[in-house]
């Protein structure tokens, strides 16, 4: 076999190979929706393209001013037979031969992201045809106001702390806001779609990112819908306790291993608490739960994010102040708090101080834990004040929602205490900072 560097075309077989199945992808779509311009002129102008990019940049600029050539031809013919104009497979097509464009100068992932995108967003025309004549005016206004939050405002505020004493920080209250703003999005979306089965499955994402967030959007529906939704808040609480908890392990076994082990009993424990709770208590089918009569005014209300980012910023400066005047008793106390806001921002502080070496791995295991056990309690404040109803599954089990989310969160929360108990009765913390 001869040495690779006597075989120096395989990149450049391998960008060409590329740019044709990203054309080819784009023109099957095509060619079975009937298109004049199908599977060869796609697949073609992928190579020209790649082509291009390969030579120099005059000639990749040649190869899509070729793209515009046959483009222009079709638009004339369409206009002179006085047939209607097919414009999205103009664009696609001038999509594709950049793609090959980027594939032959060696920009293969966003080649690759523009093929797919495009060809995913020309076999979803119905159902985002659908989706969009759909829209409200007050929805697609909701959708700048989101924009503009995040797009627009996030960028321009100052990074770190706009104060000589290093408490504000205005860029990550913000992004808490568009934090919020984004997970209003998701669940509107998914419950118009899916019903009551999406907004389970919002949840669990939410969690991903701030159970606290996906919950306080939980009770923002159910204020107004009890009969429909209350029967997703046990297993759907559970789910998003399920998803902080695997966020934390995450985060503690990216940023300190020695604290992940640490705390393995107490997350071990609350994850099968809340896993048995998840699937013990399912959800029935109900044809009343569709995405009819679930829809709000708005995706998300602004004054909710905007109030959120306050609390945030109150307690994140709260808990900085406790943290600097007390020891290991402070950083509990930062911990409790701070797991009111963000258990995940409290678990990567633990994890970065051990990592640092100035946090004994079980003393940020603990407090991991206390972080956990106060995003699972607030899920009562949150949720009570929504929940006057009975659901069907609580009626079946004796009990009302209440005391069910009640019943559930001292079940983690119990789950949380026995498992640090026993990892400090076992001499757990001791063995995890020998081997660390």
């Amino acid at each position: 076999m001869p040495p690779p560097d006597l075989w120096p075309y395989m990149p450049i077989l391998q960008r060409l190979l590329l740019a044709l199945l990203l054309g080819l992808l784009v023109g099957i779509e095509r060619e079975r929706a009937g298109k004049e311009m199908g599977v060869r002129t796609f697949g073609l102008a992928g190579l020209l393209g790649a082509a291009g990019g390969l030579a120099s940049e005059a000639m990749a600029v040649v190869a899509v001013a070729m793209v515009g050539l046959v483009i222009a031809a079709n638009v004339a013919g369409h206009v002179v037979r006085g047939e209607e104009l097919e414009l999205t497979t103009a664009v696609a097509l001038s999509v594709v031969a950049i793609a090959g464009v980027l594939a032959g100068n060696g920009h293969l992932f966003p080649a690759i992201a523009a093929g797919v995108a495009t060809a995913a967003l020309l076999s979803w025309k119905q159902p985002l045809r659908g989706f969009a004549l759909g829209l409200s005016e007050s929805e697609v206004r909701a959708a700048v106001i989101f924009g503009i939050i995040a797009f627009v405002v996030y960028p321009v505020l100052p990074e770190g702390y706009v104060d000589r004493w290093r408490l504000v920080h205005l860029r990550q209250a913000w992004l808490t806001v568009v934090l919020v703003s984004a997970l209003g999005f998701v669940n509107y979306v998914l419950l118009r779609i899916y019903g009551v089965r999406g907004l389970v499955y919002g949840l669990f994402l939410g969690s991903l990112v701030n159970s606290s967030v996906a919950i306080a959007e939980l009770a923002a529906r159910l204020r107004k819908r009890d009969s429909v939704l209350q029967q997703v808040v046990v297993p759907g609480v559970a789910l998003a306790n399920t998803a902080m908890l695997l966020r934390n392990v995450v985060l503690l076994a990216l940023l300190a291993p020695a604290a992940a082990l640490a705390a393995a009993p107490a997350f071990g424990a609350m994850l099968l608490a809340s896993l048995a709770v998840a699937v013990a208590w399912r959800p029935q089918r109900d044809p009343e739960a569709s995405g009819t009569g679930l829809r709000q005014a708005s995706p998300f209300s602004l004054q909710t994010a905007l109030r959120f980012g306050a609390l945030f910023l109150s307690i994140a400066i709260a808990g900085d102040l406790a943290q600097r005047a007390l020891g290991d008793g402070g950083f509990y106390a930062v911990a409790a708090v701070g797991g009111l806001v963000s258990s995940a921002s409290t678990t990567a502080t633990a994890a970065t101080l051990v990592a640092q070496g100035k946090l004994g791995a079980e003393v940020a295991a603990t407090g991991a834990a206390l972080a956990a056990m106060s995003s699972a309690l607030l899920n009562i404040p949150l949720l009570w004040p929504t929940m006057g109803g009975l659901d069907r599954a609580a009626r079946r089990a004796g009990l009302g929602a209440r005391p069910a989310l009640v019943a559930t969160t001292l079940l983690l929360v119990a789950a949380a205490v026995a498992g640090t108990a026993l990892s400090w009765l076992l001499g757990w913390p001791s063995v995890v900072e020998l081997s660390a």
